[in-house]
């Protein structure tokens, strides 16, 4: 991948083969058909796309945050002024035993009366947590090392020599993350939708008044197999959001023929230095924000700060 130079212009993908389909926030919004017909991406579009919109370079050669830089001080200010109620939501799936991912759970000894240093009265148990959660339904976060394209993860570090199977990810991991995720949460409520163009969200933005900007986290909430179609890729540049999330992880968009079938999670995490938020649970967040009539909230999540790690199982949270 070339290094980009200068500023993009925006440049949009045709759209066709439209249905209407009845949002839960009231009227009528237009839903795309699947990525597989006249409106797909093609192979030589995404190429294109993920060198003319890259953020390689923009923050320096050294920089591991990507578009987390977009996230200013004064947007996690303007994000602390949306909590108005104290109401708080979990968007994470709970951790349980037996889900497709490789959870396992270890105890130590309780001790009788008396254990160790702890007084003749007291306890105590100790647990232990073996989680593989990437390729997973656990909600997670991916670091940018995650995945790599053509050879090289975002900002040009190349994957085979700082992603081992001894050191981890030297670069890019999650740790830089320490700090946590503040901004300016925008939920999009529409179930049913199938693969969500940028005229849906431009219509969305005109029903509820709210024009999503830059460091903005954007999510999407279909309550089926829906989430984002590929071909507003250029959009996410081009607004300058910080993070896309989708509910049951759905962000990626189907393949792109001849190239990946992961191309959202290329152009985010690689091209972008986008991290991203897999296996999230939206329904209750829906159902607090249509009791409260408010699709803008504060936006949190914390990674554990995990030296070299490719990510982390999290628990993101939208206050009120």
């Amino acid at each position: 991948m070339e290094k980009p130079i200068g500023e993009n212009t925006l440049r949009m993908v045709a759209v066709t083969a439209l249905v209407l389909i009845v949002s839960s926030q009231g009227g009528a919004r237009s839903a795309s058909q699947q990525t597989g017909g006249a409106d797909a991406v093609t192979a030589d579009a995404f190429d294109r796309w993920m060198t003319e919109f890259s953020n390689w370079g923009r923050w320096g050669s050294d920089d591991e945050l990507g578009t987390l830089n977009l996230i200013t001080d004064e947007k996690r200010t303007q994000a602390a002024s949306l909590v108005q109620t104290g109401v708080t939501v979990s968007l994470s799936r709970p951790l349980r035993l037996g889900q497709r991912a490789t959870f396992q759970r270890g105890f130590n000894n309780i001790f009788a009366y008396g254990g160790p240093g702890l007084g003749e009265r007291a306890q105590w148990i100790e647990e232990q947590h073996q989680i593989g959660y990437h390729g997973s339904p656990l909600t997670h976060l991916d670091a940018l090392c995650h995945v790599a394209w053509d050879g090289l993860t975002y900002n040009g570090r190349a994957f085979e020599t700082m992603a081992t199977e001894t050191d981890g990810c030297t670069a890019n991991g999650v740790a830089p993350l320490r700090d946590g995720i503040i901004t300016r949460g925008l939920l999009m409520d529409l179930p049913g939708a199938d693969r969500v163009q940028v005229e849906d969200i431009e219509s969305w933005e005109q029903r509820t008044g709210i024009s999503i900007s830059q460091g903005d986290a954007l999510l999407l909430r279909t309550a089926g197999s829906g989430g984002f179609h590929n071909s507003i890729m250029p959009f996410i540049r081009h607004r300058d959001i910080a993070m896309l999330i989708a509910d049951g992880g759905v962000v990626d968009g189907g393949p792109v023929e001849d190239r990946t079938t992961l191309p959202m999670h290329m152009f985010t995490l690689v091209a972008l230095g986008m991290p991203l938020i897999d296996g999230v649970d939206l329904e209750a967040l829906a159902d607090v924000a249509t009791r409260l009539n408010r699709w803008e909230f504060m936006f949190t999540v914390a990674p554990l700060p995990v030296d070299n790690g490719a990510g982390s199982a999290v628990n993101p949270l939208a206050i009120f």
